[in-house]
């Protein structure tokens, strides 16, 4: 959609700086590949479906906005497991409070944290690993 009204390419540069220019794109059914793709840059894609199907017809996401007066849809979307955080309006995406559940730094909802401990015990053959080490399977 937006390919056919900017009439360039989505590469911009502003003083001495390059950005990439958001993209709306319109799929025939959510089973599209970029249906319900998410980017770390302006995207979105939009499908036509009956609103008892969404979010399902979304898939999973980290960030709903809802523009909507319909209640039913709004609970729908608030209900689901699929939906990480759900905003209500217009209300930007990267606009977050700290006070609520899950909210926190981009990396946190990426990449799981993941603790590691070992008990020493003189009896047991556990093999020494070094920094450069790692475990073979």
């Amino acid at each position: 959609m937006t390919a056919e009204k900017r009439g360039a390419g989505r590469l911009a540069s502003y003083q001495g700086c390059s950005y990439l220019l958001p993209t709306v794109i319109h799929c025939k059914t959510p089973e599209h590949a970029l249906a319900n793709r998410e980017f770390l840059f302006p995207f979105a894609s939009v499908v036509a479906v009956d609103e008892t199907e969404i979010p399902r017809a979304m898939g999973s996401s980290l960030v709903v906005t809802a523009i909507t007066k319909d209640e039913r849809m709004a609970n729908r979307q608030l209900a689901s497991p699929l939906v990480g955080r759900l905003n209500l309006g217009s209300i930007p995406t990267n606009q977050i409070q700290w006070d609520q559940p899950h909210e926190g730094n981009l990396f946190d909802h990426l990449y799981a944290r993941r603790a590691f401990q070992r008990h020493r015990v003189s009896d047991l053959a556990l093999p020494e690993f070094g920094p450069n080490q790692s475990v073979q399977r």
